[in-house]
């Protein structure tokens, strides 16, 4: 098996930049990873070139944070499928059916029904639903009621993880393939005794869950190549036998886990949201609050195209 590699001369064309939001004061918050906008920007006010604009500073910088949006649920799937090449958002396999007040296109993120306090699969270092052949692109978050302090979420970047490994481990990893499983949510469904989600746009239907990608891609936002493996979905390398596999996959894991230097951590208000490239990043939620107290958001997630590995993209970040 070989990585899916595309023609170097026309697979990857970088989107440009035209400076739509420069009228808004923003700043970098790290070297590899992080923009924040300060002030008046609203998302549910921007033009269709702005929201281009400010999908191609995401996947610049990784993440982009905006303060004291009250963005409404209709307003934040609507923006997940502008930002969607494919105008398709996802539908999580083991959402419970909408009722009203809720929306099938949206994953309510809280631990009303958890609160043990204790680590979950969540808190992982993880990239979202890479088990579905076309997985997510971009993702929207916003905390609707959490603790005054903790319960922030940290993310890395998958550009600076792979460019931060030696030539010859890079070129290594650019031949091989990972298979990343979501298997589970099946059985979840069953036990919790709720309709598991056939359809979940994009491409993705049926109840396999599981998904063989590159384990570098690049992005054909900005033609840079990422790390695009995680603790919570990627279970083997498929070229590697199990100990190989196994070594390998927990040296990447713990790259990312210990990667300070291209991480980033926010600290969430009611009305904040954080817009993410899930191509080249990955994140983790922080448990460091008391069980009584309520962490409640919203994501959508856009879906992109199925992920691929043009050899001649970019290594280093250039935001």
């Amino acid at each position: 098996m070989t990585v899916e590699v595309k023609d170097t001369a026309s697979a990857v064309s970088p989107k440009v930049y035209s400076g739509s939001l420069d009228r808004f004061d923003k700043f970098q918050v790290t070297p590899h990873i992080g923009l924040e906008f300060r002030g008046d920007i609203q998302l549910q006010e921007l033009t269709d070139v702005e929201l281009e604009d400010l999908g191609i500073l995401v996947s610049q910088h990784g993440v982009v944070f905006l303060r004291q949006q009250n963005l409404s649920a209709e307003t934040q799937i609507e923006i997940g499928r502008r930002l969607s090449d494919s105008g398709s958002v996802h539908i999580f396999p083991i959402n419970p059916p909408s009722k009203p007040g809720t929306y099938d296109e949206i994953r309510y993120v809280t631990n009303e029904h958890d609160r043990s306090n204790q680590k979950t699969n969540a808190d992982d270092w993880h990239t979202d639903i890479t088990f579905e052949k076309f997985p997510s692109s971009y993702a929207i978050l916003t905390i609707e009621e959490g603790p005054e302090v903790g319960g922030d979420t940290l993310w890395a970047s998958g550009y600076a993880a792979f460019s931060t490994l030696s030539p010859s481990l890079q070129s290594y990893l650019e031949t091989l393939h990972a298979e990343h499983d979501g298997s589970h949510f099946v059985s979840i469904a069953q036990l919790a005794g709720i309709p598991f989600r056939s359809e979940r746009g994009g491409g993705n239907k049926g109840e396999d869950l599981v998904a063989v990608h590159p384990v570098v891609r690049t992005n054909p936002v900005t033609g840079r190549k990422a790390l695009f493996v995680n603790q919570l979905f990627t279970k083997r390398i498929v070229e590697l036998n199990k100990d190989e596999s196994d070594t390998f996959l927990g040296f990447l894991f713990r790259h990312v886990e210990k990667g300070v230097e291209f991480q980033v951590r926010n600290r969430w208000t009611p009305g904040d949201v954080a817009i993410w490239d899930n191509r080249s990043t990955f994140h983790a939620a922080i448990r460091d609050f008391p069980s009584h107290i309520i962490r409640r958001g919203r994501r959508v997630l856009a879906l992109g195209e199925k992920p691929f590995l043009d050899r001649g993209g970019t290594q280093v970040p250039q935001a």
